[in-house]
Order: structure tokens, then C-alpha cells, then sequence
């Protein structure tokens, strides 16, 4: 039996978004990246993880709707 360790990637619009060593939590990520840089970010889904090679993969989907 083969071990490996599994990375955490998180995905936005097909572009692999920057995060520590230590993020690891999705709704934690989320938030910080909202709050830096991309503010659309603050209610999207949080869809995953799957794996993808050797990483985690999480991916935000920004929420679509109508306002009112």
C-alpha cells in the first residue's frame, strides 16, 4: 500500500487562488480572500473537495441570482 500527502488547492474562475501553508478550511479561505481581494467571493458556493492528482481541490462558484 502506496501513501501520499494531499495538498489543498482552491480554484475560482479556473484560476488557482494564492493561500498559506495552513489554509485548509474552505469557509476560512473564503473569507480572508473575500476581504483581501476578491469581494465577490463573500457568498459564493463552496463546492468539493475532489481530488485532482495529489491535491484537494475546492472550488468557488460565485451565486448568481437577481437583487430585490
Amino acid at each position: 500500500m502506496k501513501t501520499s500527502t494531499l495538498f489543498t488547492r482552491f480554484l475560482y474562475q479556473g484560476i488557482e487562488l494564492p493561500t498559506g501553508p495552513d489554509d485548509t478550511d474552505p469557509v476560512t479561505v473564503r473569507d480572508k480572500l473575500a476581504a483581501a481581494f476578491y469581494p465577490e467571493l463573500g457568498n459564493a458556493e463552496i463546492r468539493g473537495p475532489t481530488v485532482v492528482g495529489d491535491a484537494l481541490t475546492y472550488e468557488f462558484v460565485r451565486a448568481v441570482g437577481a437583487k430585490g
